[in-house]
């Protein structure tokens, strides 16, 4: 072979080379949204992905995850950056081993519809579980001496225990191979900033509250399932809130974990007001409070002389003061009580509605 064909092999090589490593992040990126959509039932959107070769690195910048149909085109979680060490050469022969993954969750915004059904219960991976839940539980028939060992191999007797992930349920009523190579996430390090639950079954009178979780750093280990991963971020997300979804406590059940405590994770207890500042002038700020609050209530008193107005909203007595602090610069303080307990969740939930008409 004479050096002029050796040199267009080497140029040949070079050239794929450099195309896989200016398409890669283009052509992962995209396999993971159509899966990430296909495997929850929701349109899953990044922002910007990135895969170091030689550190083994990847991360997903501005991820998005849409409600699921029926609960309108909104973002039902948002998560400004998952960073996850992966193992390609595990990868390379048809296994996702992740031995650490990061997830920062920013907010997730809760739906009940007037049916009053949860957005998070008509996600695919909840359903699923919810599918493999029935599965695995035996019908409540008498069952025959000769059909109780055939039985057996069908429903196992303690899902809680011996299931760690829907998939492995339904393998059993199906000959199908799985859509995904096996996953194991040795390692899960969590963080929830913010959970926002939207409640329209009551009419019109919706009631939006915010929870500020605020879990940092949330170790979990051994994660052999999508599902599992979804539920877990889904469950810890929840589990501070008084939000209760049967979908995702079935969900929960099946694979061994369980809802948290309300009260915990440092949720605001014992503060009725919740604050935020806008780049915009006091007078314009005033004019769309006051619109907001005829809308979903009704105002008690508007008091120019001291910035602040007074309602009466879903049964709670909500005041907002305004706060002048430059020519383009206001700042709010809002604050719930009923029969004079101070209510900062609701504060909360007024304070974000707010914030949505100003954006």
């Amino acid at each position: 072979m004479n050096k002029e064909i050796l040199k267009k092999i080497l140029f040949v090589i070079g050239l794929i080379f450099l195309v896989f490593l200016i398409s890669k992040n283009f052509i992962i990126k995209t396999v993971i949204t159509k899966v990430g959509s296909s495997t929850l039932g929701a349109q899953v959107q990044v922002r910007k992905f990135s895969l170091s070769i030689l550190t083994q690195k990847v991360s997903m910048k501005d991820v998005r995850i849409y409600n699921p149909p029926g609960f309108g085109n909104d973002e039902l979680i948002e998560m400004p950056e998952i960073t996850i060490k992966c193992n390609l050469w595990a990868m390379a022969a048809g296994k996702m081993h992740i031995p650490l993954a990061v997830i920062n969750l920013k907010k997730m915004v809760v739906v009940k519809n007037k049916d009053g059904q949860l957005n998070v219960d008509a996600l695919k991976v909840v359903k699923d579980s919810q599918k493999a839940e029935e599965i695995s539980r035996p019908e409540p028939d008498i069952i025959e001496p000769e059909q109780e060992e055939k039985e057996k191999e069908v429903f196992p007797e303690s899902p809680v225990e011996e299931i760690v992930s829907y998939e492995e349920v339904l393998d059993k009523k199906s000959s199908k191979k799985p859509l995904l190579p096996p996953l194991q996430i040795d390692e899960l390090r969590l963080n929830v900033e913010q959970v926002v639950y939207k409640d329209y079954s009551k009419g019109e009178n919706r009631q939006i509250l915010v929870y500020d979780v605020d879990l940092k750093n949330k170790e979990f280990k051994n994660i052999n399932s999508i599902s599992k991963l979804v539920t877990i971020v889904l469950i810890n997300a929840m589990g501070p809130t008084a939000i209760r979804s049967a979908g995702i406590y079935a969900a929960g059940a099946l694979m061994g974990v369980g809802f948290l405590p309300a009260g915990v994770f440092g949720v605001i207890v014992g503060k009725d007001n919740a604050t935020a500042e806008f780049d915009m002038k006091y007078r314009k700020v005033f004019k769309e409070v006051e619109r907001i609050f005829q809308e979903i209530g009704s105002i008690k008193k508007i008091d120019h002389e001291r910035k602040a107005i007074s309602a009466k909203i879903n049964g709670y007595d909500v005041k907002v003061w305004f706060e002048e602090v430059s020519s383009k610069k206001t700042k709010l303080n809002v604050t719930a009580r009923k029969y004079l307990m101070p209510k900062s969740k609701v504060a909360g939930g007024i304070l974000y509605q707010i914030t949505e008409r100003l954006k």
